[in-house]
């Protein structure tokens, strides 16, 4: 015996059914900044804003047209050394952010930036843009999972299914686990997986969820 194995209110049957879609991703978002420490603050901020302007004006001859920048900051750096802070001198930055919808120029994106005066790359995040139909079609084949579930219950203890009388939406990140490589899906804990980008290793995971709850039908002759 494993904890209380008693059913406290039986109603019927209730199944937990699961899905998820690995995609290959057509967008990147890339967010990077230029900027320059000195130990004068007006020497940190024209660095700062010409290493920024070089990199605006790559980005628009190379005809990347969907990004923004920030207002230069700039603020005064300390270190703490022998029980009080130290001045080390002023910090200049401007943060940019490209959504890039062509992948193939990813790479030469990157090396531009970086030849124009970027010097911090801070993410690039690989994303679907169909992302909510993707989703539904998850929480869908998760709910005929759920179903294919219930019927070999059915079909084992030799009674029929009924009609689903409860459905509830399940966050698809409690069959996730983290690892250093990001997040992935453990796979004893998915009933349904499709898409071609599921040996990618730059796929993206979509998933859905869902406890079905259903009433119990006639009971059928047993099997032989």
């Amino acid at each position: 015996m494993f904890g209380n194995q008693s059913i406290e209110r039986p109603f019927g049957i209730s199944v937990f059914g699961s899905s998820v879609m690995r995609v290959e991703p057509d967008i990147a978002v890339i967010e990077f900044s230029a900027s320059h420490k000195r130990g004068n603050a007006m020497e940190a901020f024209l660095e700062t804003q010409k290493s920024a302007n070089a990199v605006d004006t790559f980005l628009k001859q190379a005809g990347y047209q969907e990004f923004g920048s920030s207002r230069i900051k700039l603020e005064s750096k300390t270190r703490y050394v022998n029980g009080e802070d130290q001045h080390t001198g002023y910090l200049a930055q401007v943060d940019f952010r490209l959504t890039l919808r062509d992948l193939d120029r990813l790479e030469p994106l990157l090396l531009g930036i970086i030849e124009a005066g970027a010097n911090q790359i801070d993410s690039v995040d690989y994303q679907v843009n169909n992302l909510a139909e993707l989703r539904t079609m998850a929480r869908q084949k998760a709910v005929t999972a759920g179903i294919r579930k219930a019927e070999a219950y059915c079909l084992a203890a030799n009674v029929t299914l009924g009609p689903i009388i409860h459905i509830t939406d399940v966050n698809p990140e409690s069959f996730q686990q983290r690892s250093s490589h990001g997040t992935k899906f453990r796979e004893v804990s998915i009933d349904e997986q499709d898409g071609k980008g599921s040996l990618n290793p730059g796929s993206i995971n979509v998933g859905g969820a869902v406890m079905l709850a259903f009433k119990i039908g006639k009971s059928t002759p047993a099997n032989s």
